[in-house]
């Protein structure tokens, strides 16, 4: 039976299989990422949920997965150099994406592999032309690089995918030299770290449940965190599986986005608004920092984000937290409020 043919039409969108492999993975949640229906992260999640896949090739669905994200723009202009004009159906434009970028990302992945199991997963009509592009990228591959290279120097905002307005800022800012320097930096995948949650457990605890888990780690101190509160994840299982993480004894957070409840510096018995709240790693780090002793309202616009921040405001113990639709959000009466939009990633 062909890949195509284990998937199950249903409502216009592929139905879920039981047996899927990394690429098909990453396809899907792409192609739901295509259509608007979540991030990237959350989409990938969810389909990997259910799934029993060797640790190297669920790597392999999130490498394709962000890899394609990170690096989207200069992927559509490879399309574009072929397409002539035409605009392509979803499903195959997220397919090339798919295909090119293990031709030029990925270059421990044979050309064969890529070519062969990209195709196999587009529809029978326009498989000819996937393939087609694919394979003529193959041959041009070295010309085309240095294209980019040059588009990167040119169109900074196409070359290293980036919105234009982010590059005109960080311009303005910093000049040109830094930004290309940074550009370069936020495209690197992600290195993964936890903040221990001392509400529920203490960082001795966690680093002996996480030798059980066989998860390797180190420790991270930064000037805005305290000894042994984030840890760098070298290597893991899934985490959504780990006793450790349903149990609530770690969040996944980067530690930049610590530094506004460091600065914020809540104090016991305060009242805090914290708008766009969500996913919640602020939010509970406030929690956190006083043992729970705080009136913290945390309001999200977005209904879905919303959801995962009541999730991991309850996973996490941080019982002090009410969670408020904009709309119902008293806007007084707090001692501090924190707005952290765009988020402290950005930069």
């Amino acid at each position: 039976m062909s890949v195509t043919a284990r998937f199950q039409q249903r409502d216009g969108h592929y139905g879920q299989v039981q047996s899927r492999k990394p690429r098909e993975i990453a396809y899907r949640a792409l192609l739901a990422r295509e259509a608007g229906r979540g991030f990237i992260e959350d989409l990938l999640e969810a389909e990997l949920a259910g799934t029993r896949l060797a640790a190297a090739d669920r790597h392999l669905a999130q490498e394709l997965a962000f890899g394609v994200v990170r690096w989207q723009a200069p992927l559509d202009w490879l399309i574009e150099q072929k397409a002539e004009g035409r605009r392509q159906r979803p499903e195959v434009q997220v397919l090339l994406r798919l295909g090119l970028y293990q031709l030029f990302w990925l270059d421990r992945v044979p050309d064969h592999a890529a070519v062969f199991e990209t195709v196999a997963l587009a529809p029978p009509g326009p498989a000819r032309f996937v393939n087609a592009v694919l394979r003529a990228y193959t041959r041009e591959r070295e010309a085309a690089r240095a294209t980019l290279e040059e588009l990167k120097r040119t169109d900074p905002a196409w070359g290293w995918s980036h919105p234009a307005w982010l590059v005109e800022r960080w311009t303005a800012r910093w000049g040109e030299v830094e930004t290309r320097r940074l550009l370069e930096w936020n495209n690197q995948p992600a290195r993964t770290f936890a903040r221990v949650n001392t509400l529920v457990a203490d960082p001795a605890q966690l680093l002996e449940r996480w030798r059980a888990e066989d998860v390797d780690y180190d420790f991270r101190r930064y000037d805005w965190t305290p000894e042994n509160l984030v840890f760098e994840l070298r290597a893991h299982p899934p985490l959504y599986r780990l006793e450790s993480f349903q149990k609530g004894w770690f969040y996944v957070q980067d530690p930049s986005t610590l530094l506004a409840p460091h600065l914020l510096d809540p104090q016991p018995g305060e009242r805090i608004l914290d708008l766009c709240a969500a996913p919640g790693g602020k939010t509970t780090r406030l929690a956190q920092m006083v043992d729970n002793d705080l009136h913290l309202v945390a309001v999200e616009p977005s209904e879905s984000r919303r959801r995962r921040l009541v999730e991991n405001c309850e996973r996490l113990g941080a019982e002090c937290t009410a969670v408020a639709f904009l709309a119902e959000a008293p806007f007084r009466g707090f001692d501090r409020v924190l707005v952290d939009a765009p988020c402290s990633n950005t930069g």
